[in-house]
């Protein structure tokens, strides 16, 4: 990404992908989840999710209300809850924290920084979760190891996992930096 600022007006640049597997949307009561980020992937299921007729509550945060995202496409389609780590919009406090006060949903959709990510999935019912995972990933073809969660490949088996799926592994525990090197989160 950060070789994405050095570009200058009228450099190429390749594009792959989109990879692996997405959201499934399931209609009802949905409660999407989102840190920093991580609002990116959450707010186009919202508007579909909402054109299908779900009903939607965003829990949205950011370290600051400069940097949240998408809040009036997430606005547009719901009910928004904003908790920022500095204070300064909503919630003074994690995007979890607001997590305790949402009970009775359908299905859960998230994205954002693992660590958040993990304390969701401690959380809430995992078979009603679902996760948009974010890794390195080098070669986009499940070759090189370099995206792995315990042997499940993030670029071809995700982005997208079930809390199931994501309980039984090292999710939230050990990540690859970027040189493929398992290390703790």
């Amino acid at each position: 990404t950060s070789a994405l600022f050095e570009l200058n007006e009228c450099d190429s640049v390749g594009i792959r992908g989109p990879f692996g597997k997405g959201f499934d949307i399931n209609n009802g009561r949905i409660l999407l989840v989102s840190g920093g980020v991580g609002a990116a992937p959450l707010a186009p299921l919202a508007e579909k999710a909402c054109a299908e007729g779900a009903k939607i509550t965003t829990l949205l945060g950011a370290k600051t209300k400069d940097e949240l995202l998408f809040r009036k496409r997430f606005e547009a389609v719901g009910k928004v809850r904003i908790a920022t780590d500095d204070g300064t919009e909503g919630k003074h406090g994690y995007v979890t924290q607001l997590l305790d006060d949402e009970k009775n949903y359908d299905q859960i959709y998230c994205c954002g920084p693992e660590i958040m990510m993990k304390k969701v999935l401690d959380k809430v019912t995992p078979s009603r979760a679902q996760f948009s995972l974010h890794r390195y990933i080098k070669c986009g073809l499940g070759i090189c190891g370099a995206c792995c969660v315990d042997g499940l490949r993030v670029c071809k088996d995700g982005p997208v996992f079930s809390g199931d799926v994501l309980k039984r592994t090292e999710f939230g525990v050990y990540r690859r930096n970027e040189c493929g090197e398992r290390v703790k989160i």
